[in-house]
């Protein structure tokens, strides 16, 4: 138990900056306004002077500031617990981890990730000060820990899975917005969401040692030196023109959870508000719609021009280009989709609360599911491969 104390506990030096923090923020002002009141200066009695002088200290939002102050203290903690404990997070960490013959039956060297006694601890000291706080509940403390402790977690399953478990944390979180309850009641929900996120770090660190930090390595130690999963790259044009999968493809199954969970954002963002007209919901899905498919032509064509300009098919006659331009027709059927959407606006607000969500579901399919994928585009396409003159690891590739 010590020993997970020591190992999670954060430095010194950050301990005491949320201690002085805390002071500050309770304390401080009440002194800097009992100090400074005008009271002072009045020609009343001292005793008079001092009662003037604490009536106005009173005014001041200290004791919000105060439990605010905590409740960000304890967030922070809960991700600093993760961020120092994950190895996806640290590359050398997770480099020496792989080689050694570490199991997830083992105990992890720089503490666990999951809770233990000292996260109990931190939070019954904060629950205690707390009570000095009347306009705060007892339970936003914990509210706090486990948001900041979800949102590294969410980080940490985005890059390297399972990918059911950020999804049903994405899928709660938006849930959790819309619940209109006691802290208690969001509490049990947080830590509820925390237990099943477990089992996906289990899950993860199985894992391990497949993990691509060519493809996740964008936080923590990574150095752009190292690339352990990267293939040998012999240079411009010839390493586009190898079979790679881009890792971050998605699935069928992905992508069908992806829309399912635009679809929930969507109802229930629009639920907020019970004057919030749904038309407006509606509308602002069609508009922004465009943003995905857009963005998947870009990701498409970047390196990858057409084998003749605009002014080449203009003279040509070859204003469309079957083999390079099928990328562009997600953008057609979403703006298919948005026009039939949008023709029963005026419909009624029933349809128009179920036709938002909807289309948002419609929107991600046909952006993720529409064929060609990636690989087949690149590698069939009739297109023209451009040197951007900079590779993955940030350094200038020429052909021998």
């Amino acid at each position: 138990m010590m020993r997970n104390f020591r190992r999670v506990w954060p430095p010194t030096w950050l301990v005491a900056t949320a201690v002085f923090g805390y002071l500050a923020a309770t304390y401080g002002l009440m002194a800097v306004a009992y100090v400074t009141s005008p009271a002072w200066n009045y020609p009343i009695p001292s005793e008079e002077k001092a009662a003037l002088a604490r009536e106005s200290m009173q005014t001041l939002p200290h004791q919000e500031l105060g439990g605010l102050w905590l409740i960000l203290t304890c967030g922070f903690y809960g991700s600093y617990r993760v961020w120092t404990t994950h190895p996806v997070f640290y590359f050398s960490y997770w480099e020496w981890l792989s080689s050694t013959p570490w199991t997830i039956g083992k105990p992890l060297p720089l503490g666990p990730i999951h809770l233990v006694f000292a996260d109990a601890l931190v939070l019954g000291v904060s629950t205690l000060l707390i009570l000095q706080h009347p306009q705060w509940s007892i339970f936003h403390p914990l509210v706090g820990f486990l948001c900041g402790h979800l949102l590294l977690l969410f980080v940490a399953f985005t890059l390297t899975g399972p990918w059911q478990i950020w999804h049903l944390l994405l899928g709660g979180a938006v849930v959790l917005l819309r619940i209109e309850s006691a802290p208690h009641v969001v509490a049990v929900a947080f830590s509820l969401l925390v237990f099943i996120s477990g089992f996906g770090v289990r899950s993860s660190l199985k894992r391990m040692r497949e993990w691509d930090f060519s493809q996740i390595g964008l936080i923590g130690e990574f150095p752009s030196h190292a690339t352990p999963k990267a293939k040998p790259n012999v240079g411009w044009p010839f390493h586009r023109l190898s079979p790679q999968r881009d890792k971050r493809f998605l699935s069928s199954a992905q992508s069908f959870s992806f829309a399912g969970l635009a679809a929930l954002w969507v109802f229930m963002l629009g639920q907020m508000s019970e004057e919030f007209d749904h038309r407006n919901v509606l509308v602002a899905v069609a508009s922004f719609g465009f943003i995905l498919p857009f963005s998947r032509v870009v990701l498409y064509v970047v390196g990858y021009a057409p084998p003749i300009n605009l002014v080449g098919r203009f003279m040509t006659g070859r204003w469309i280009i079957p083999g390079y331009d099928v990328v562009c027709l997600p953008m057609l059927w979403v703006g298919l989709a948005d026009i039939a959407a949008l023709s029963v606006i005026g419909s009624g607000p029933e349809l128009n609360m179920v036709m938002a969500p909807l289309l948002a579901a419609t929107q991600v399919l046909i952006v993720c599911l529409s064929p060609p994928d990636l690989e087949t585009w690149r590698l069939t396409a009739p297109c023209r491969i451009l040197t951007t003159g900079i590779s993955n690891n940030g350094k200038f590739q020429q052909t021998q």
